[in-house]
């Protein structure tokens, strides 16, 4: 018994600390040799947990979590030590090995206090009692090294379970995270920085190019061009002057203007969304994995089972039967396999915070996207342009790219990108300035170009011709935005832009229409451009001009009808509704509220990894199943030898070392199969 002691620990210490290469036994006469040799597996353990340790993804800068780190590694400690003592006394001195009794009890403190608690105060009965009496028995009958072979399949199940099941996050919402500090406040006529917390109702804000609107707040003076699709999903930035309202968390693209405030701090509109959200945050966390409800559920048959063993075939089948129980090792063995596709998603550029996704996946039969920065691209495009008299378009692109240059918003992008795609020649401009109304003034040798909306045009008395009208009618339905360039105050031409589809959105729609999805798409957009991309893409199913409130109630409505949905967006005006699906999914780079709150971010802002995440919720489903028929078939071996003569207490451990090998090699499987393909690649 005590070599089957010995080869479990060694067993053990490979399992956990594979690839380190044994220490030579020198002499196998020489007793100190066989000792160092029996005790290098402790070291294997020791540093196993305590490499578990230190990948917790739960090390926050807090008191409560140095507190756990400092517990975890008192553990590891305890542990090396309490087994090096059982391993000297099975080698050297047998009483000694009696000394290894109170860390196996310190360790397993936990599991006595539950037991206790089940007894006295009548609590359902779990696992624990299973593990106290089988180790209880085994520590007994001076089993002192298998006890701790088992004591670390608890020790590292409870740690592989705690990160399986970590919470996505509790404070989900911090929606002045990427907001300034700071803004310019006018006091008696003059700008004067303060700290944003202290800004007051009333108070005269200052807003330019490029800076984030800090408050809500009616234009009190000025014209702008505001970015506000974080909030609302409208793909066009809008354009703001005197008596408009404004919202914090929007980005004004070009101009200038004074925001008297209305809200601030938690009174605005970005601010009500991220308390919506902290009042469900607690609405998905607490999914059990199916290994512990098949492990608990199997507890009170095992007990009642090896109680009548006890009576009728004596003490050794009784512990036969209680250790043909898969306790931890199921639990080890799945969240293993969960722990591999959590990395194997990181490795394709899927980041889930929990491994409870890979199971609600499998069960998700609606895909509801955002339009806005979800399908299409923040850049939008140019779609035509329309040229008026002797002009003619590639001239007129090629002004307001020489105009719009220097400039860093989506509609100067756009431009500037399609000259070039084009290969334009780009001409240097000079004294660029902003003008009233959303529109910028440059000279191009002795000519002056003026490159705006049609506002502007009309603002500054420009001769509208009646094609322009009707090209700015037709843009309006289609939702698409126009832009018009003059030289010296006649207009040339306009460029119409559009939304840009990202160029894997088609083919991503395809490949989940294949798998018999129902798909939809939300948007705050307006109808006509909502519609139009529905039309494109062939979803039949979509909605416009949809609130963010709104939003949370069409998913609520789709999973009231019986549906599961995985939600997919990226703005501040996605929040609630990512927080109320059965699946949100976020991209790398989007407003820091929608990142906080879905579950999946990918990572590479390719809607591709959408459909490498359902693959990988098929496999995980394989594997888990496989997984666990390499546990729980040799525990029914067991319970069907237990009464087979000559077969003892020894080979049933072995059975079970056996079932937790068999277990690990399986939920590891994936990845090792990934990082070869990888190589051969």
């Amino acid at each position: 018994m005590a070599l089957l002691e010995l080869a479990l620990l060694g067993f053990s210490g490979g399992f956990f600390y594979a690839g380190k290469k044994p220490e030579k036994t020198g002499n196998k006469r020489n007793a100190l040799a066989r000792l160092r040799a029996a005790l290098a597996p402790i070291k294997a353990h020791k540093q196993s947990l305590q490499t578990f340790i230190a990948e917790s993804p739960d090390q926050e800068a807090d008191e409560k979590a140095l507190a756990d780190q400092r517990e975890l590694k008192r553990t590891a400690s305890v542990f090396a030590g309490s087994t090096a003592i059982a391993v000297a006394g099975t080698v050297l001195y047998p009483p000694l090995a009696v000394l290894s009794v109170p860390g196996a009890v310190y360790l397993l403190r936990d599991v006595y206090v539950n037991t206790a608690d089940t007894v006295i105060k009548g609590k359902p009965v779990g696992v624990d009692p299973l593990m106290a009496i089988f180790t209880t028995s085994m520590l007994y009958q001076g089993h002192f090294v298998v006890s701790h072979f088992f004591i670390s399949l608890y020790l590292l199940n409870r740690q592989l379970i705690k990160r399986v099941k970590q919470e996505s996050k509790r404070n989900i919402i911090d929606v002045f995270r990427d907001q300034p500090s700071t803004a310019w406040v006018i006091i008696d006529g003059t700008e004067v920085e303060q700290q944003v917390s202290a800004i007051r109702e009333k108070a005269i804000v200052v807003v330019r190019a490029g800076e984030s609107v800090p408050v809500d707040g009616q234009v009190l003076e000025g014209f702008a061009a505001v970015d506000q699709h974080m909030l609302t999903g409208e793909s066009q930035p809008v354009e703001k002057s005197a008596g408009d309202t404004v919202f914090a968390c929007t980005v004004v693209l070009t101009g200038s203007i004074h925001v008297q405030v209305e809200k601030t701090g938690e009174e605005t509109a970005s601010a009500r969304i991220g308390q919506i959200l902290n009042s469900t945050v607690d609405f998905k966390t607490s999914k059990q994995l199916w290994a512990e409800k098949i492990t608990q559920q199997t507890v009170m048959p095992t007990l009642g089972l090896s109680a009548l063993t006890l009576a009728l075939a004596g003490p050794t089948t009784a512990l036969i039967f209680i250790n043909s129980h898969f306790r931890y090792r199921l639990m080890l063995a799945t969240s293993t396999s969960a722990l591999t596709f959590l990395n194997l998603a990181a490795q394709k550029g899927v980041l889930l915070k929990s491994g409870i996704i890979l199971e609600k996946m499998q069960n998700i039969d609606t895909v509801v996207f955002d339009k806005t920065g979800t399908l299409t691209l923040e850049t939008p495009n140019v779609a035509e342009v329309t040229a008026f008299g002797d002009w003619d378009a590639n001239t007129i692109l090629g002004l307001a790219a020489s105009v719009e240059g220097r400039q860093s918003h989506p509609v100067a992008k756009a431009i500037c990108n399609k000259a070039a795609a084009l290969g334009l020649q780009v001409e240097a401009s000079h004294e660029a300035s902003y003008q009233v109304g959303y529109g910028l003034v440059a000279s191009i040798g002795k000519q002056q170009i003026q490159v705006g909306s049609l506002r502007y045009a009309q603002q500054q008395g420009f001769a509208i011709p009646p094609a322009l009208l009707d090209k700015a009618e037709q843009c309006h339905l289609l939702g698409n935005s126009l832009i018009i360039v003059s030289v010296d105050g006649v207009i040339a031409g306009a460029i119409e832009l559009q939304a840009t589809i990202r160029p894997e959105t088609s083919a991503v729609i395809q490949r989940l229409r294949d798998q018999g999805l129902s798909l939809h798409i939300i948007s705050g957009d307006h109808p006509a451009p909502t519609k139009r991309l529905a039309e494109t893409l062939h979803i039949d199913n979509y909605h416009a001009e949809v609130l963010p409130e709104t939003k949370a109630e069409i998913i609520k409505q789709l999973q009231a009808e019986g549906r599961s949905v995985c939600y997919i967006g990226d703005g501040i005006n996605d929040a609630i509704a990512l927080k109320e699906a059965s699946v949100s999914v976020s991209l790398r780079g989007a407003s820091s509220v929608a990142t906080d709150t879905a579950e999946v971010i990918l990572m590479d802002q390719n809607l591709n990894r959408l459909c490498d995440l359902f693959q990988l919720a098929r496999e995980y489903d394989q594997n888990v199943k496989t997984t666990s028929q390499m546990v729980i078939i040799p525990s029914l071996m067991n319970l069907g030898l237990a009464f087979v003569p000559g077969y003892g207490l020894a080979a049933s451990m072995t059975l079970s070392a056996t079932s937790v090998l068999a277990g690990f090699g399986s939920s590891m499987l994936p990845l090792i199969r990934h990082q070869q393909t990888r190589i051969i690649g």
